[in-house]
C-alpha cells in the first residue's frame, strides 16, 4: 500500500533529518518484503513496523497522537474531486 515508498525515501530524508523514525503500524501479507527492504537499506535502527490489534483502538489512538508526522497510503485512486 506504498508502505515501500516511504521505506525508499527514507535515506534522503535521513541526510536532512538524522533523527526521523519511521514507524508502520499494522501487519499484513507485505510485512516480510517491508522488512527484508529495511533491513537490505540498512534502516533498521530507523523503522519499526509492529502490528497494533484493529480491536486495540485506543493503543492505535494513543500512537497516532505522539507522532509528529502521520501518512496514510492507499493504492487506490478514487474519481478526482474539485475543491
Amino acid at each position: 500500500m506504498g508502505h515501500h515508498r516511504l521505506i525508499v525515501a527514507l535515506p534522503q530524508v535521513l541526510a536532512r533529518r538524522p533523527d526521523v523514525r519511521l514507524r508502520i503500524l499494522g501487519s499484513g501479507p507485505l510485512e516480510g518484503e517491508l522488512r527484508r527492504l529495511v533491513n537490505v537499506l540498512g534502516l533498521s535502527e530507523h523503522v519499526t513496523i509492529e502490528a497494533i490489534p484493529s480491536s486495540d483502538r485506543r493503543q492505535m489512538a494513543e500512537t497516532l497522537a505522539r507522532a509528529s508526522l502521520v501518512a496514510l497510503l492507499s493504492e487506490v485512486r478514487g474519481p478526482h474531486r474539485s475543491p
